[in-house]
């Protein structure tokens, strides 16, 4: 019974050394994320935007809907935006 025990043991031991993780072969990385309420500004100022955003390191975009800012707006600044590395949802 004891040998029994000890086989177990032993492959338990052998399985738990084999399954382990290397964690120095992960990459790790930090998605920035921000959220743009006044949505004005993709009319008056967008470039300016898009390189405020760049300089942050921003990679995703939320976008406050206002239907005072026209649909070729958004569809401008969202090429723009992307064309920069930048997803943007809305």
């Amino acid at each position: 019974m004891r040998s029994w025990i000890l086989f177990f043991a032993i492959i338990l031991l052998f399985m738990g050394t084999t399954a382990q993780v290397n964690a120095e072969s992960y990459e790790y990385r930090t998605s920035i994320s921000t959220w743009l309420w006044d949505t004005s500004m993709i009319m008056n100022e967008p470039d300016e935007v898009l390189q405020d955003l760049k300089a942050k390191h921003v990679q995703k975009l939320y976008l406050q809907v206002n239907r005072d800012v026209p649909e070729h707006d958004y569809k401008s600044f969202i090429k723009k935006a992307s064309q920069q590395g930048i997803d943007v949802m809305r």
